[in-house]
């Protein structure tokens, strides 16, 4: 048993829209069809842009997106919303923080409108 290597099954990278990190993502997706029985899931931090901050923006470009923006108001949605049902659209499992009860439920409700593709 001690032989075994155990690999990751959750490997934890920033993700959001300016920041889509898809070489590594390939290289799992690649991983995960060469090896079905010991899949590797994505998982995207700062999905929603808080990321920015760290790297010296003022605003947060990813809330502040005016095509975003556009996107969400023409869905009826917010752009927390929009940002979290495309992120999972890629296999890219969300974990969006807030202590904010009305930012949670409305990120609960990030699937209550599709989406188009484009």
């Amino acid at each position: 048993m001690l032989s075994m290597r155990i690999g990751p099954t959750v490997i934890q990278n920033w993700f959001d829209p300016f920041h889509q990190d898809k070489s590594f993502r390939q290289l799992i997706k690649h991983h995960n069809e060469q090896n079905p029985e010991r899949k590797i899931l994505y998982q995207g931090y700062s999905t929603l842009g808080t990321q920015w901050k760290m790297q010296g923006y003022e605003e947060n470009p990813v809330l502040n997106d005016p095509t975003l923006q556009f996107i969400a108001m023409g869905n009826g949605m917010t752009v927390p919303q929009v940002v979290i049902q495309w992120a999972t659209r890629r296999g890219v499992m969300v974990l969006p923080a807030s202590r904010n009860n009305s930012h949670q439920q409305s990120n609960l409700n990030s699937f209550v409108t599709k989406l188009s593709e484009e």
